[in-house]
């Protein structure tokens, strides 16, 4: 009766009667989890609505209650993962509301001590990849929560992982990490690589990810090895925004406060030194006026080497670059045009300068591609270009977020952007080898913007021979993206002549070979029949 009653009163209209309803369901999970467990699944459905609430202590007291479900029904909890995952991640991601984060990341640990490790695995893999609609998208925050979890998942695991059926898939997760455009991401990615070279033994693991991984993800993957630094596991600390004990402040305000004494602190230090100094001055026999100007000259270079060390430590010591890096990262967006304009002059000049940051320099230029000025996305576009025929280092430019970033533009409405976007494709595609470009083009066309997808089918098609790639990638990449382009529904009809024809291509390279590919297996007897017209 009480489960009944809960069940019912969760789904009520009212705020106060749905957590009184949770509250019920903990106490039900505490003293009568085996009543509970068969309607694990439903009450996770429930959940699942309020933990998405815009009303704080709703979506808190709804991880509350999932966190209690884990813990009490332990693995008869597997079944009520999957319906809540996606938006725990989220949470765990949101870095406006940390209480409910903390709450988020809470509820996902007990997950990984209590529940089967397997299902549990496979849910996160799904969701990370975006499987039947319930991805997690492309912020980083989220996606580093998902990885941490992953991560988290498998290491509770230990050698069982060697076992585990859906290996290939592992693999090819920890490939995608590594390449992943943040630092935090590509670092759990690092991790997770050691974990499962301890797990499956190291030469066995670079076999199985050698015909696994993309050539850029198996570069990363054998840089990661070699290295042999396994980066330090982050730890997140929510109470970091508290008051101290016996003030009065807290978060924002108390930080705030910090800052304000500390740099009151070193203004008044820098100033006492200063004083003292032209207080010798004098004592030389030089005038006070002249004192004083040689103080403020060096407070004025003390100044501006403050400003510039945060640049600094990114870029290294190197006064050109950090200034181009920091004209970059400007509010005003002609600064920022002028920032890339110097950076395209370098590369010019000197691209050994760049080498040492490339991977860094790409990260900036792949946030002014993002830009909401049409005139600093026109600039990284020329600028990405520009680097694209200097650069030596291949792997750096062909990480998806990039070449995707491109491609997006390759649909602005300003015809000008989209010359841009189309003439730093055509570079890339004249720079690169296809065997390392194939598998980012066939990436951007299957899942970029619809309306980018015909020019994308345009330049995709001529890299599809046996002459430029191998038949291998050809296969493990094309055919996919061709088979999802096929599926699509309301598709333009410019998007399924390009399919027809990127098919077409297929078909002269792989002949009969086509139709034994596992994506074109998949599909039904009328789309295979489809295809063979």
């Amino acid at each position: 009766q009480g489960l009944r009653s809960a069940m019912r009163n969760i789904q009520s209209d009212d705020w106060a009667t749905r957590n009184k309803a949770m509250n019920d369901l903990r106490a039900l999970s505490l003293h009568h989890s085996s009543v509970l467990k068969p309607f694990a699944k439903e009450a996770c459905n429930h959940l699942k609505k309020r933990i998405e609430s815009l009303r704080s202590i709703e979506a808190k007291n709804a991880m509350l209650t999932i966190t209690d479900f884990v813990k009490n029904l332990k693995k008869g909890m597997d079944t009520g993962v999957a319906p809540v995952i996606t938006v725990l991640l989220r949470r765990a991601g949101e870095t406006s509301n940390e209480f409910l984060a903390m709450e988020a990341e809470k509820a996902l640990d007990s997950m990984v001590k209590s529940c089967t490790k397997t299902r549990l695995l496979g849910t996160l893999l799904q969701t990370f990849h975006g499987g039947q609609g319930e991805g997690i998208g492309k912020a980083k925050s989220i996606r580093k929560a998902c990885a941490v979890c992953i991560y988290r998942t498998v290491k509770a695991m230990g050698s069982r992982v060697s076992t585990y059926r859906d290996l290939d898939r592992l693999l090819g997760t920890m490939g995608t990490l590594l390449t992943e455009g943040g630092l935090s991401i590509r670092n759990t990615g690092k991790r997770l690589a050691f974990l499962l070279a301890d797990a499956l033994g190291g030469d066995n693991m670079m076999q199985q990810c050698q015909a696994k991984l993309t050539s850029g993800e198996y570069v990363a993957l054998q840089r990661c090895i070699e290295k042999g630094e396994i980066p330090d596991e982050e730890k997140t600390d929510h109470k970091k925004n508290r008051s101290r004990p016996g003030s009065t402040l807290t978060g924002k305000k108390f930080r705030k406060s910090a800052s304000r004494e500390n740099s009151k602190l070193s203004r008044n230090s820098s100033r006492d030194s200063l004083v003292a100094e032209g207080a010798q001055v004098m004592a030389r026999g030089i005038s006070s006026k002249e004192g004083k100007r040689v103080g403020g000259l060096h407070q004025r270079r003390y100044s501006k080497t403050r400003r510039q060390s945060h640049v600094s430590r990114d870029i290294g010591e190197d006064g050109e670059l950090a200034d181009v890096m920091k004209k970059m990262d400007s509010k005003e967006w002609r600064t920022r045009i002028v920032g890339m304009e110097a950076l395209v002059k370098i590369v010019a000049s000197d691209p050994s300068m760049i080498n040492p940051h490339v991977s860094k320099i790409l990260d900036r230029l792949h946030q002014r591609l993002e830009d909401g000025n049409t005139k600093v996305n026109k600039a990284a576009l020329e600028a990405v270009g520009s680097l694209t025929s200097q650069l030596s280092n291949a792997d750096a430019l062909i990480r998806n977020t990039l070449i995707s970033g491109v491609a997006s533009h390759l649909g602005s409405s300003n015809i000008t952007v989209r010359k841009a976007a189309s003439s730093t494709l055509d570079r890339y595609i004249r720079s690169i080898p296809s065997d390392l470009l194939i598998q980012p083009l066939a990436h951007a066309t299957a899942y970029g913007k619809p309306s980018t997808r015909p020019v994308m089918l345009h330049k995709l098609l001529p890299l599809v021979s046996v002459q430029k790639t191998s038949e291998k990638l050809v296969r493990q990449h094309v055919v996919p993206c061709a088979v999802n382009l096929l599926k699509a529904s309301k598709a333009p009809a410019e998007v399924r002549d390009g399919t027809r024809r990127l098919f077409g291509a297929l078909y002269a390279t792989l002949g009969e070979g086509l139709y034994d590919a596992p994506a074109v297996k998949r599909l039904g007897v009328d789309r295979q029949d489809e295809i063979r017209r």
